[in-house]
């Protein structure tokens, strides 16, 4: 499986999120945005490996917004990671990119919440092709 970061959508395995590039792009406008968001996908990773053990559900940010965000709610059943797009009262723009993890963790209040699930992975599967996360050129 891989993971792709194109220049405003997230591919993983073979469904795509499309994300507002903007925030990521806000600290060094000089700076490609999809090296902050592939910064962010590897954040991701470190949280997933304690999903199940340390914390129950995990809130992965992709969208950001003044005053909301998009997130991957991610939680665990049978022994797969289960993401679902919801859409979470966060003030996305004030997030600090470099560490998520209050982020990430947080529990928050939903505007919206996607009926189905966006995928079901193998966690290791997951990680791996987080970690891998490729940038390529539409």
């Amino acid at each position: 499986m891989k993971t792709l970061i194109k220049n405003t959508e997230i591919q993983i395995g073979d469904c795509s999120v499309a994300y507002y590039p903007y925030y990521f792009a806000i600290e060094d406008y000089e700076r490609d945005h999809r090296l902050c968001v592939k910064d962010v996908l590897s954040q991701w990773a470190v949280a997933l490996r304690q999903l199940g053990s340390g914390y129950d559900v995990l809130h992965l940010p992709y969208s950001l917004d003044d005053e909301s965000c998009w997130c991957f709610r991610a939680t665990t059943g049978k022994g797969k990671v289960i993401l679902r797009c919801v859409q979470v009262t966060a003030n996305g723009c004030a997030m600090f990119l470099n560490d998520l993890t209050v982020d990430m963790t947080s529990e928050y209040k939903y505007f919206e919440e996607m009926q189905n699930d966006f995928g079901v992975y193998e966690a290791d599967e997951l990680i791996e092709s987080l970690i891998k996360a490729e940038i390529v050129d539409e």
